[in-house]
């Protein structure tokens, strides 16, 4: 299994206009990079357990993930109705990201999908996918269990 904060670092790297990513966009987007590597790998790729809230897939450690690392600096903006919002910096202090390719191109291809997506599209993209739609709320989303289902029935819909 891959660390996150690997994964983070890579995508941070990786991701136009990354030092704009909001904490919200960046669980989103992590998401699915973990529901992609469980349905082309059928397995994780971390040890991540997705909690399925009525926002939609929810990793509660996120937020410490980013506060330990020394790549990372966490700020907190008002937006224009007065709310705070978690804005992550990239320092870009490390240049090893201890990756397998078979994550990279996981990673490389949600950013090609997603890096143009309004938080809207986005959002609608993460809750329409398998994982999210057969979890109740208040579960654990089982990405290798449903994306081993997920496949075969898309496999049966196309016979």
């Amino acid at each position: 299994m891959e660390r996150v904060i690997n994964i983070l670092d890579y995508l941070y790297l990786h991701y136009p206009n990354s030092n704009q990513l909001s904490i919200s966009r960046v669980m989103k987007l992590l998401y699915l990079i973990e529901w992609r590597f469980a349905i082309t790998k059928y397995e994780k790729l971390t040890d991540i357990d997705w909690l399925m809230t009525e926002y939609g897939p929810f990793y509660k450690s996120l937020r410490s993930i980013f506060n330990e690392s020394s790549n990372f600096e966490v700020l907190i903006k008002i937006d224009n109705n007065n709310k705070e919002q978690l804005v992550i910096n990239f320092l870009n202090k490390k240049e090893n990201f201890n990756l397998r390719n078979d994550t990279k191109e996981v990673i490389d291809f949600v950013i090609s999908h997603c890096q143009n997506f309004s938080w809207t599209e986005l959002n609608t993209l993460v809750n329409s996918t398998y994982g999210v739609l057969n979890t109740p709320q208040g579960q654990i989303i089982n990405l290798v269990i449903l994306s081993k289902q997920y496949i075969k029935e898309y496999q049966n819909r196309k016979k």
